[in-house]
């Protein structure tokens, strides 16, 4: 179980570095280093987004475009 756990927080790591030339990247920097110090604020304040859109386009970018 615990390797499922850490293949998934990889691939969610490696989405908010890179997705789309790093978009993500700078409030991706402000949540883990916040995540010790102010453990109340949720992900969804740090990225302006839902969970849900997020995985969305997490889901979205790893599918190959049409031609």
């Amino acid at each position: 179980m615990k390797r499922m756990n850490y293949r998934g927080a990889g691939a969610a790591v490696c989405f908010l570095m890179n997705f789309d030339g790093g978009r993500f990247r700078g409030d991706f920097i402000e949540y883990l280093r916040d995540s010790y110090n102010d453990p109340d604020r949720t992900l969804e304040e740090y990225f302006d987004r839902s969970r849900r859109d997020v995985t969305f386009m997490r889901i979205h970018s790893r599918r190959p475009s049409a031609p």
